[in-house]
């Protein structure tokens, strides 16, 4: 399966799917419990079995034709999730999260809003059915969890912070290009609690570096459909994530003081901040932010590296006409005329 002219070949082969399918089955929690069965049960695959069952399925998700099938395959969906299960060892956990990075990229989670859902859950209620509380009509029936929402919540769960930072960030990679692609609906991503939650607390100013520049990488690739940027604006742990990124200084350690921020975080935070700049109703409000207004105008008078992509939100910003007199007032007219003098800038700049 390490060999990319197998790849088709393997998937089509039906009997190996269904046995690959078995080394992969959630646990049981009935296993063996059945007293009437005439038949030996077969032992039930180990995690080390199911993790090499998971790295055949990863190698054969690589490629694209394959997504297709495997993305549909309800068998498979349950088995990933319940994969990702706390009490499931870390191997298996991590591959199954490369398998969902793949089969995400690949169209495996179209629909995982879950803005449906009320905030607080309904009173439980006796079944209409048996009148019990909780209901037992499909005692003994299998659970499957294969939804996109619930694919969506598990692939998530590799952004965790107990997990190793390669994982994490290998997650919000794929995020990141999936919510960029022509290929995912943005808003239904966006619309998953799970995925919000998972991207701000990774680009959080005390995570390791290389999970909070792919955390802000997939907030700029949000930022960048009309749909959300309102929404994404409005939200305070977005907006204090991008403002904190976009800093000149980030303070680790209250003892130990300021310390610079690293120029490429700063970069992808002004990327999200000026596309979010683009819808019109965000750009008085993002305007009025003072943090946000303070290191914008500091770093294009500043210059360096950095000023072009500070002036990219300041001239969004300058759209506004609700506070053209505002901008006069704070210099900007001047910054500006500073700026298309700076030779360092190039022509679109």
């Amino acid at each position: 399966a390490t060999v990319p002219e197998n790849w088709e070949p393997l998937w089509d082969d039906r009997e190996l799917r269904a046995a690959l399918m078995k080394c992969c089955e959630p646990p049981d929690p009935d296993f063996g419990k059945n007293p009437f069965s005439e038949e030996e049960e077969l032992p039930e695959p180990s995690d080390l079995v199911r993790m090499l069952a998971f790295s055949v399925w990863a190698n054969l998700a690589t490629c694209e034709a394959n997504r297709v099938g495997m993305r549909e395959d309800p068998l498979l969906r349950n088995a990933l999730v319940a994969a990702t299960d706390p009490d499931r060892t870390a191997l298996l956990r991590h591959r199954a999260f490369l398998c969902l990075s793949l089969m995400a990229i690949g169209g495996a989670c179209a629909d995982p809003s879950d803005d449906h859902l009320p905030s607080r859950p309904p009173t439980p209620r006796p079944c209409e059915t048996c009148g019990l509380l909780p209901c037992v009509c499909h005692a003994g029936e299998k659970v499957y969890r294969n939804s996109d929402m619930e694919v969506c919540n598990a692939w998530m769960l590799g952004v965790g912070k107990e997990e190793p930072a390669h994982i994490r960030s290998g997650v919000l990679g794929a995020l990141s290009s999936l919510a960029a692609s022509s290929r995912a609906n943005a808003i239904k991503l966006w619309g998953n609690k799970q995925v919000r939650q998972s991207v701000v607390a990774g680009a959080a100013v005390a995570e390791p570096g290389d999970v909070r520049l792919t955390a802000l990488s997939a907030l700029e690739s949000f930022a960048c459909c009309d749909h959300v940027q309102r929404r994404m604006w409005d939200d305070a742990g977005v907006r204090d994530v991008l403002l904190a990124s976009a800093a000149t200084n980030v303070y680790l350690d209250a003892e130990a003081g300021p310390a610079a921020q690293p120029r490429d975080v700063r970069c992808k935070a002004f990327g999200a901040l000026a596309n979010l700049a683009t819808e019109g109703l965000n750009r008085a409000p993002m305007w009025r932010n003072r943090r946000l207004s303070a290191v914008v105008l500091q770093t294009v008078a500043a210059g360096g590296a950095l000023r072009a992509d500070a002036l990219r939100v300041l001239v969004e910003l300058t759209k506004s006409f609700e506070c053209t007199g505002e901008m006069a007032e704070a210099g900007v007219m001047d910054l500006l005329a500073a700026a298309a003098g700076d030779a360092a800038l190039g022509a679109d700049d």
